[in-house]
């Protein structure tokens, strides 16, 4: 016979709900009614953190809480005109939720942030970032692109929303990657890039002239031949890093009496050897 959970308390009815880890909240009919659904199927009443437990937001659990389209239509509700001028740091902090615009709108809080050419902090809302530029190489030329300011009228980039990360930037240390799917993701320095065809991030330099570490990796084959050409010897193992497969070929050709000098010249001839030829080949590295 089942329990006659309106007899109890509020009280008890309280200590029951906690004790099963669901909302404990309300009025007692509230109380004995997620009691009985709890009793006839416990995965259908949602659970609740419990004591010193941190209530994750969806962001925190690797959740999107809008599509792209979703974000742009509340941008348009609260009075944006053009939505492809808004910043697409800020539009990836919306979609993660990161910026909830429910809460004041273009008032919402991005985050505190801190001035250090004032030594203060203050509070960037999302009027303050709405159109800001997403890559801040201009940072030597007074960061136009830069819109937010602080007490003091220092100029800056708030860097990381898309993250839930802000920070206060001049402009180098801020670049968001748009090439990335879902309004992109910060990614630092202004001399990263992303690589049209592996799809990660890689060092680009000043001047365009970096390579995607992960395309432009030789391959074990291409290094054995290479340095078996090299080295006038047979490379028979196939060492796990580049270290190993340098090392192996020097000793082969110096023995394990060589010296420091011929080593360190032997690697440094190794790693400016020009990348030409193709893969079928082995030729170049």
């Amino acid at each position: 016979m089942a329990a006659d959970l309106s007899k109890l308390s509020v009280h008890d009815c309280q200590l029951l709900c906690g004790a099963k880890g669901i909302k404990k909240g309300g009025k007692k009919g509230e109380l004995v009614s997620r009691l009985e659904q709890y009793l006839k199927d416990p995965s259908s009443v949602k659970k609740v953190p419990g004591k010193g437990q941190k209530r994750k937001s969806p962001a925190e659990n690797g959740k999107f809480v809008m599509t792209m389209e979703e974000v742009d239509s509340a941008l348009e509700r609260l009075g944006v005109e053009d939505t492809s001028e808004v910043s697409s740091c800020v539009k990836a902090g919306i979609m993660r939720g990161h910026v909830r615009l429910k809460q004041k709108g273009l008032k919402a809080t991005i985050g505190k942030v801190w001035c250090d050419n004032c030594d203060v902090g203050w509070t960037a809302t999302l009027e303050d970032v709405l159109y800001q530029g997403d890559y801040g190489d201009d940072y030597e030329d007074g960061s136009d692109n830069a819109t937010a300011t602080c007490p003091e009228g220092c100029k800056w980039y708030i860097t990381r929303i898309c993250k839930g990360k802000p920070e206060a930037d001049i402009g180098k240390g801020h670049n968001h990657c748009r090439s990335c799917p879902n309004f992109g993701i910060c990614i630092g320095d202004y001399r990263e890039a992303h690589c049209n065809t592996c799809g990660d991030h890689y060092w680009h330099g000043l001047c365009g002239d970096g390579k995607c570490d992960n395309c432009t990796k030789p391959s074990d084959a291409k290094k054995r031949k290479y340095l078996e050409e090299t080295f006038g010897s047979k490379v028979d193992s196939t060492p796990t890093t580049p270290k190993e497969l340098k090392k192996e070929a020097i000793f082969k050709q110096f023995g394990e009496s060589y010296t420091k000098l011929h080593e360190q010249w032997l690697l440094d001839c190794i790693q400016h050897v020009p990348s030409s030829g193709s893969d079928e080949d082995g030729a170049g590295w």
